[in-house]
């Protein structure tokens, strides 16, 4: 008999291993369930946490601070500057009139620097936002008429119908106006 319980023994001793091992299998799987639940749900809060300031970054940045340091850069004759300045304070812009604003503080920078395709596309981008904007058209006809005077002959057309559109936009008032103060361009004397 007591040769049996020795054999029991074992055999008792085996079967509460197994289970026990067989316990400890579900509980690591439960762990590591726990651990990647755990590490999942971390980075999606990380991730919204960071999405959060990103927004209110965004919405906080005030285009009047690039104004005045552009402003400054243009003053000094900083034509790199400057343009980084406007093109930022551009895009944090809220409003349709202080786009046109940059649009031409950028387009008399590009004057300066004779980067006459970049001139022409910010007169566009300010009759895009304002048709009706009559200094962008008068800017954009002188442009045209400049660059057909000079040998484009095939300008002559686009100043044409250039003329006409500032014609439709122009009121009486404005006509009567003093036309120097809107010429773009110093003409050759």
């Amino acid at each position: 008999m007591a040769q049996a319980g020795l054999v029991i023994q074992p055999l008792f001793f085996a079967s509460v291993v197994s289970n026990l091992l067989r316990r400890k299998g579900k509980f690591m799987a439960k762990k590591r369930l726990n651990k990647k639940v755990a590490l999942i749900g971390s980075v999606i809060f990380a991730l919204l946490v960071l999405a959060t300031i990103g927004v209110v970054l965004r919405l906080s940045r005030d285009p009047d601070k690039f104004v005045k340091d552009a402003d400054a850069a243009f003053l000094a004759k900083d034509y790199d500057s400057a343009e980084r300045g406007y093109r930022k304070a551009y895009s944090l812009a809220k409003t349709d009139s202080l786009k046109v604003d940059m649009l031409f503080k950028l387009a008399d920078i590009y004057l300066e620097t004779d980067q006459w395709r970049n001139i022409l596309g910010c007169w566009s981008e300010i009759i895009r936002i304002e048709p009706k904007n009559a200094k962008a058209r008068f800017g954009r006809l002188e442009y045209f008429y400049i660059m057909a005077d000079s040998g484009a002959r095939r300008l002559w057309q686009e100043i044409a119908s250039q003329a006409s559109e500032f014609i439709e936009v122009a009121d009486e008032q404005l006509l009567a106006d003093d036309i120097d103060k809107w010429l773009c361009f110093e003409s050759p004397q």
